[in-house]
């Protein structure tokens, strides 16, 4: 980049950063007439940017005073440029693995890796998805393992539309900060739950009471505040109530009952329907 073009760029930079009362900002002209005596002098040497700032420049992170001075490093190095685009075509390359994968999932096709690519792309689980991780506790493990491990984020809440389609109950989160302390009820619109003891070492006696007088649920699918997923059988009702005793030593259910008694968090009343 010559002189002069380095020059008609912070020209160009002074006019669309200039005030309507004709001043252009003070932080900003200061910060073109640094950059404009830098790349001036820079006489054909490598203008430099670390990776989190090349990366925060792609992601749209930059803002302000620190984007006009990256894009004045961009418009005097063709190296940086290149840079930039590489990463640009990284990321796209990664976002077409991530859609197949999750195409893959709506197509039924449910394994570890289209799940990991609807959490990394933020959506939220189709149903082909809840079905597996419902029936398949060791690929329900294995999801967990992603949140709980590799700090990957919880799925996206499913959309309006997806809600309107499956018919359940939705059980709230009691608090929404953290709290260590346990809790052995709930009510909410619906339902009330009940947890207490059964007599027995890690035996609970769990009684779940319907309005209306009638359920036909046949599973509590529990989340985590992290996202994580446990379910719980639950029995047939009887006039609106199911009462059975949840032995926590047996697989699975140890941590469903955990998360139920959490009050962070939340769960969706399913049918077995749902999962067939």
């Amino acid at each position: 980049m010559t002189k002069d073009e380095v020059a008609a760029f912070f020209d160009r930079l002074s006019e669309e950063a200039t005030k309507p009362d004709g001043r252009m900002p003070p932080e900003f002209a200061k910060l073109a007439e640094t950059w404009r005596g830098a790349l001036s002098d820079a006489n054909g040497d490598e203008i430099e940017a670390d990776a989190e700032e090349i990366a925060a420049y792609v992601d749209g992170q930059l803002h302000g005073a620190e984007l006009l001075a990256f894009e004045a490093k961009l418009a005097a190095s063709p190296a940086l440029r290149d840079e930039v685009e590489d990463l640009r075509g990284d990321i796209a390359a990664l976002g077409s693995n991530a859609e197949e994968a999750v195409q893959a999932s709506v197509a039924g096709e449910v394994d570890l890796a289209g799940l990991r690519a609807t959490l990394e792309a933020r959506q939220p689980l189709t149903m082909a998805q809840q079905r597996a991780l419902f029936t398949n506790p060791t690929l329900r493990a294995d999801y967990n393992r992603l949140i709980r491990v590799d700090r990957l984020p919880a799925a996206a809440a499913p959309s309006p539309s997806m809600l309107r389609a499956v018919p359940h109950l939705a059980m709230p989160a009691r608090a929404a900060a953290a709290s260590d302390r346990e809790i052995d009820g709930r009510s909410f619109a619906g339902a009330t739950i009940h947890i207490g003891s059964a007599g027995l070492p890690n035996q609970f006696l769990i009684r779940i009471r319907f309005e209306g007088g009638e359920a036909s649920f046949d599973a509590l699918e529990l989340q985590g505040s992290d996202g994580t997923l446990a379910y719980l059988t639950l029995p047939p009702a009887h006039k609106g109530e199911m009462k059975w005793i949840a032995d926590t030593d047996a697989p699975d259910v140890g941590e469903a009952v955990a998360l139920l008694r959490d009050p962070r968090a939340s769960g969706t009343f399913r049918r077995r329907e749902d999962f067939d």
